[in-house]
């Protein structure tokens, strides 16, 4: 079986995956469907929720925009691809708060290009976002560094009263191709996702940003700073299996007297546009100066690639949760991660429902990957959900479950070797859900891991040991991989993960 007959289901960050996206791409795949986590709270998507609640959508918007087909500079659709991922500046509130009024006039230069049929359509859920914006006033809405696209997907999920329908008018918009290419949120939900990580020591931490990349103040565990106490549903000595809870038992009972309570670091602020809480879902950077009278054509040229990566290597600035993964001044956590939950708005532990889309897409896919990318706060978070364990472990299509092992190890997985990447992908697709129950109705073998995972790809360059006797004992696959770009490079790109996926598929490395 070759590459191009595949169909894939991708697991992802919104980062992490993106150098790799040709290879998921037709002629080489026959459809992708690309699942994406919603609880990023960092960056852009941080001030969106503080102010409107609702799904984070930035790494969403992340996939889209690399899923723009390529086009010649100065065409149609590259002018949307630069409008889509540009982002205000971080000068002061007056001159910003004028560049976004020329954005959403129609004057600004970014609309150059653009033809004036698809101008009207973005703008009219840009006018949306701002007039439900003024409606929250008093929350003073922060547009430093905000990422035109995360409000045109903000808007038109708040006008359209769904988030799936949003993707699929950016994607009709941008030329994306809907047959061959999905982008799915993991959670179909237009309320706010919130994760949380429990650590071996027992302690808390909420919040993917405290996970993963903290500022400074909370750069270990985060501190009290709500009066919204954590419930959480500790899992017995006994067993690390929760079974999948009733509709009636979403939200569990107080924490036992070993667990007390802990605090999130903010506030979750419910949607605009749905009562319901979590849990309860159905199956280019330009500091802007002009002046009154010019029409705002300043020149594509003028922006300061510099300045942004100094912005973005920064902690914290005015509220908005700006980081560097690769920051090597953040301090390891204190004890490795147990689990990953998610809570609701009133700080309980809840468990939300997988998407069908999601679920429709593992029973018909050929293949699942798991990215590359960070494990605990961006491919967990699309596993701890109800019944995706279950349909990765039962879809009668799903032949290839590949695992894409990170080339180095980051603040969530410090001093892990390959086989503990593998326990962690096992452990979080069997806590959550009926897949606890065998279909013998006895509980489910904690050694199957080849039931979820088949390959594991490694990059020889890697500094993350791999064991391949001890994983192929369990029924894994290792296919080791050279990455392009000399002996020094340690990352994935598209040709080394095609080359890597044609040998699978080829049966060479058929035991």
């Amino acid at each position: 079986m070759s590459l191009n007959q595949q169909s894939f289901v991708v697991i992802s960050g919104g980062t992490g995956c993106n150098s790799l996206i040709n290879a998921f791409l037709p002629p080489r795949a026959s459809s992708t469907s690309f699942i994406l986590p919603i609880s990023d709270d960092g960056g852009s998507s941080s001030e969106l929720q503080r102010v409107l609640g609702g799904p984070a959508i930035g790494d969403i918007r992340s996939r889209l925009v690399r899923l723009i087909p390529d086009s010649p500079q100065g065409s149609p659709l590259a002018a949307i691809r630069r409008f889509m991922e540009y982002r205000l500046g971080v000068g002061s509130a007056a001159a910003l708060k004028k560049e976004w009024q020329a954005i959403l006039e129609g004057k600004h230069w970014l609309w150059k290009g653009i033809p004036n049929d698809r101008k009207e359509c973005i703008r009219a859920f840009l006018i949306h976002f701002q007039a439900v914006v003024l409606k929250k006033a008093q929350r003073g809405f922060n547009w430093k560094r905000a990422s035109i696209g995360n409000v045109f997907l903000t808007g038109a999920s708040m006008y359209l009263g769904s988030l799936p329908s949003a993707i699929f008018l950016f994607a009709s918009i941008c030329n994306i191709p809907h047959e061959t290419s999905r982008v799915i949120p993991v959670i179909n939900t237009s309320s706010t996702a919130t994760i949380a990580a429990e650590l071996l020591n027992g302690e808390i931490i909420v919040g993917q940003s405290e996970i993963s990349h903290p500022p400074p103040a909370t750069s270990s565990v985060n501190t009290p700073s709500s009066n919204v106490p954590i419930s959480i549903q500790p899992l017995t000595s006994s067993s690390s299996i929760r079974p999948s809870p009733s509709a009636s038992t979403l939200l569990p009972p107080p924490p036992s007297p070993g667990h007390g309570s802990y605090y999130p670091s903010r506030a979750q602020t419910p949607s605009l546009f749905e009562g319901p809480i979590l849990g309860d879902e159905e199956p280019p950077h330009s500091d802007y100066q002009g002046s009154d009278d010019d029409d705002y054509e300043q020149e594509e040229g003028e922006d300061d690639i510099p300045a942004r990566r100094s912005v973005v290597s920064s902690r914290k600035l005015n509220g908005n949760v700006l980081f560097d993964k690769d920051d090597e001044s953040i301090p390891p956590l204190r004890a490795r991660i147990r689990r990953i939950f998610y809570l609701n708005a009133y700080g309980s532990e809840t468990f939300p429902r997988a998407n069908p889309l999601f679920l429709d897409a593992l029973e018909n896919a050929t293949c699942l990957v798991y990215s590359p990318g960070s494990l605990y706060t961006s491919i967990v978070p699309c596993l701890a959900l109800r019944q995706v364990g279950t349909a990765i472990r039962t879809s009668s299509n799903l032949k290839y479950k590949i695992l894409l092992l990170n080339s180095k190890n980051d603040r969530e997985t410090p001093g892990y070797d390959a086989i503990d990447f593998v326990t962690a992908v096992r452990d979080a697709l069997l806590e959550h859900g009926s897949e606890a129950i065998g279909d013998d109705g006895l509980p489910y073998g904690l050694g199957q891991i080849s039931d979820f995972i088949t390959h594991l790809v490694y990059l020889q360059q890697g500094e993350i040991p791999v064991d391949v006797s001890t994983l192929s004992s369990l029924g894994i696959t290792c296919v080791p991989a050279e990455a392009d770009g000399g002996p020094s490079s340690s990352q994935f790109n598209s040709e080394g993960v095609e080359r890597a996926f044609d040998e699978i598929f080829s049966g060479k490395w058929n035991i």
